[in-house]
């Protein structure tokens, strides 16, 4: 792909091309890294701002609930939403939960991130809450364990790819060591975080199966915290084993 200036475009193929074809310089070709930040802007700004009104209704519901233990939010109830739109509420609530449930003095945390896709990416690249946490939650530092297995890798284009690593990136710039696991049997996991002995949840990408919109709870006790330990665990290598 390449890029090419709009306005040149339409004068030119307003008239008959000539005989070599439109001729576009080999430095605007869209590379990879561009094509990628490009697309997730547009598709995000694009769905945001259509999603506008309803989601200016629904913040202040959204910011009672996230003072819950437990709380989420259907798809039913805001039916007109995008997908994009239902991860920026997500991520507001998400984020709200996290910060007001974790403070430093809990230690470094562990996270479990279920970003697969350029579009999963976005969120964290892109929304304004994700980035306030990252913020919280960065002077205690911690490890972030990216679930991402071949075949997510295999089926997905290369800027996908790009997107992935730059959130890799963007984790390890605010202070949280990014590892992978491939285990395809924990895709299902929702997203959460450990800290202080205690898991938080804040699943904020949509899921048709279920109508969820977004997900948080924080568990009640330790016994409700060990099946999400076990799944870091299992992911992570023990001291002196090979990543």
């Amino acid at each position: 792909m390449y890029a090419l200036d709009s306005a040149f475009a339409r004068q030119v193929t307003g008239r008959a091309l000539p005989p070599a074809g439109l001729l576009i310089p080999r430095a605007y070709r869209v590379d990879d890294l561009t094509y990628g930040l490009l697309w997730a802007l547009t598709v995000v700004d694009d769905a945001l701002q259509a999603d506008d009104r309803a989601l200016r209704a629904q913040v202040p519901v959204v910011h009672a609930l996230a003072s819950r233990p437990r709380a989420a939010m259907t798809a039913g109830s805001v039916p007109s939403l995008s997908r994009a739109g239902g991860m920026w509420l997500g991520s507001e609530a998400g984020a709200r939960h996290l910060t007001t449930r974790i403070t430093a003095a809990d230690g470094p945390v562990r996270m479990w991130l279920a970003a697969q896709n350029g579009e999963q990416t976005c969120g964290w690249l892109l929304f304004p809450a994700r980035r306030m946490l990252l913020r919280h939650l960065a002077p205690a530092g911690g490890t972030a364990v990216l679930n991402l297995p071949e075949t997510a890798v295999k089926d997905s284009e290369p800027w996908e790819r790009v997107l992935l690593m730059l959130t890799a990136a963007f984790f390890e710039h605010h202070g949280q060591a990014v590892r992978i696991t491939t285990e395809t049997a924990d895709t299902g996991v929702d997203e959460f975080v450990i800290a202080g002995g205690r898991a938080h949840i804040a699943h904020w990408t949509p899921s048709p199966a279920a109508d969820i919109l977004w997900h948080t709870e924080t568990m009640p006790d330790t016994a409700a915290t060990q099946p999400f330990t076990d799944a870091l665990d299992h992911a992570l290598p023990a001291p002196g084993q090979t990543a």
